[in-house]
């Protein structure tokens, strides 16, 4: 059994550019302490989630963000455009050919391999508040990369 304490510490700056407009900055560290383990890239029944343990240890995540948010039209509309980048430790994927049937010195950990990743994009986001007719839309782009060195043959 392992111990894994943690801090998770969180800033958020907002810096007002006018009177109907503004920009924030913030970043993020988390730590999850169970991971999904996937045999295939669709979501099937023998999907697993692992805890943390002493082989395997908790995903680590960095998020940075940087918006621009805006009301607009005397104040009946906000909207806000936001870009972001997250850096991925201690990813977890079953090992190439693992069969998780297959209990290798009866610990499922050994089936698994440990990778890094990244996420980037960017989130557009209008809302109406004020008038008899309300509401939103939200856009996010995003692009993911997962590399693990034991499957995509890095050195």
């Amino acid at each position: 059994m392992a111990f894994y304490p943690r801090l998770e510490p969180r800033l958020s700056v907002r810096y007002k550019t006018g009177e109907e407009s503004s920009i924030k900055v913030a970043y993020t560290m988390n730590y999850q302490y169970i991971q999904l383990a996937s045999i295939s890239p669709t979501s099937l029944p023998t999907d697993v989630w692992i805890p943390s343990s002493d082989l395997i240890k908790p995903q680590q995540s960095q998020q940075f963000n940087l918006g621009y948010f805006f009301n607009f039209k005397k104040h009946m509309f906000e909207a806000s455009v936001e870009v972001y980048f997250k850096d991925m430790k201690n990813l977890i994927e079953y090992r190439e050919g693992a069969d998780i049937s297959d209990n290798i010195d009866d610990n499922t950990d050994n089936q698994l391999v440990v990778g890094d990743g990244n996420s980037y994009g960017i989130e557009l986001f209008l809302k109406k508040v004020i008038g008899r007719f309300n509401g939103w839309v939200g856009y996010t782009l995003s692009y993911s990369n997962r590399v693990f060195p034991d499957i995509n043959d890095i050195v």
